[in-house]
Order: structure tokens, then sequence, then C-alpha cells
């Protein structure tokens, strides 16, 4: 089955997209990201993962998240 996406294009900033691929975790003042993706499947594959002990760097991850969720809020259906 294909996926209906609307990928983002850094010439178009403003035209509609749906496509987005983050994977991250941000806890206590560390950021996980990386190739993973936080399942069981992925525990075969070969990945790779970057752990931040950072408080600065977890912040601005932070920050990143909460703009992306104020920015795409209002697009959601309900």
């Amino acid at each position: 089955m294909r996926k209906n996406s609307i990928p983002y294009d850094r010439n178009r900033p403003h035209d509609p997209h749906n496509f987005m691929h983050n994977k991250l975790i941000i806890a206590d003042e560390v950021v996980v990201t990386g190739s993973f993706n936080f399942s069981n499947h992925a525990m075969g594959n070969a990945e790779n993962v970057l752990l931040m002990q950072d408080e600065g760097i977890a912040s601005k991850y932070e920050d990143y998240v909460r703009q992306l969720m104020t920015r795409y809020k209002a697009r959601t259906p309900t």
C-alpha cells in the first residue's frame, strides 16, 4: 500500500506537506536520536543511535519539538 505523503520542499517552504520522520526521545536532559525506530522490530536491525547528555542540547531539542507541536496542531484533523 502506498503512503499518500506530500514531502516538504525546501524551495517552497509554505506549500503544504504532511511528511515528517523524526526519531528522538528527550528525557532528563538526555537526547536519544538516530536511525533507530523505537520498536521491537528495530532491535534486530543494524541501526545507529546518538545519545547526548547535555542540558543545553536537550533544551534546544525540546524547543524544536514544541515548535513542531505548535505549528502542526492547528492542521491536525480531530
